[in-house]
């Protein structure tokens, strides 16, 4: 199996670029779909648990400060876990300049969008890319936001003044 990295897609927007499908081995693309599910999984689980813990002590400014300050851990403890599997979260509508699409990125999220616009969003899609010789498959797979998230990942205009005034310091 070679390199595989994971990539979480948050919340984006629409845009009419196509993205050209990745030619992956068939024997291959059920592996990085295994990975790169349990890889989530695992981001996913430790995410809530401990979001759901800063609210309950700290409100949901506190979950702000969890998400800037402790998520990016969480990511880093999966990937020394997981290696050669690499997490990573990206948004085209990120805050924090580390999860900033690349252009492979933003052709994906283009491609995600225009197919949840037309009502048939895939459950993931596979991009294969060679680096140094070396060949990686990038696993993506479009995470919904859930109505809760949007109270920190939403429009500042609808949120609590409390925690736009946290997104504002971070």
């Amino acid at each position: 199996m070679r390199k595989a990295s994971v990539l979480l897609l948050l919340p984006m927007v629409l845009s009419c670029i196509p993205v050209k499908k990745a030619e992956v081995p068939q024997e291959e693309v059920s592996k990085v779909v295994e990975l790169g599910d349990m890889a989530i999984k695992r981001f996913v689980k430790g995410i809530r648990s401990n979001l759901k813990k800063a609210i309950d002590e700290r409100g949901i400014a506190g979950a702000v400060e969890f998400c800037a300050n402790k998520a990016d851990s969480i990511i880093r403890e999966i990937n020394m876990e997981l290696a050669p599997v690499e997490v990573t979260k990206i948004s085209d509508r990120y805050r924090n300049p580390a999860h900033k699409p690349d252009r492979t990125d933003s052709m994906v999220i283009r491609y995600f969008k225009q197919k949840m616009e037309e009502g048939e969003l895939p459950p993931y899609y596979i991009v294969t890319k060679k680096l140094d010789g070396e060949l990686y498959y990038i696993y993506y797979r479009p995470i919904k936001v859930k109505k809760e998230c949007l109270e920190c990942h939403g429009n500042p205009a609808e949120m609590k003044e409390e925690v736009v005034k946290v997104l504002k310091k971070k």
